[in-house]
């Protein structure tokens, strides 16, 4: 394997594992309690990267749209970054 491809499959699991630890962590916020120690390791692996998205866009009223935002934002990151690393 050459070392093109491992950049890009590093990227893209890298990617890949960050969206599922955003999707758990708001799926667990909805049915675990907080003192949870499998919550409170999946929420500080998520936060500073929700933090970053709340930053920018604050939640709307009672909605918070951080977590589709960054799972969005991870998609086009990991397309971009690919796309480059494909090039190269």
């Amino acid at each position: 394997m050459m070392l093109k491809d491992l950049a890009i499959t590093f990227v893209s699991m890298t990617c890949d594992i960050l969206n599922l630890v955003i999707f758990f962590d708001v799926l667990l916020s909805w049915i675990v309690p907080v003192d949870n120690k499998i919550f409170q390791f999946i929420d500080s692996l998520a936060r500073p990267i929700l933090n970053g998205v709340k930053k920018i866009i604050p939640p709307l009223g009672m909605i918070d749209i951080s977590p589709m935002i960054a799972l969005i934002g991870l998609e086009i990151l990991k397309n971009i970054l690919v796309t480059i690393l494909s090039s190269l």
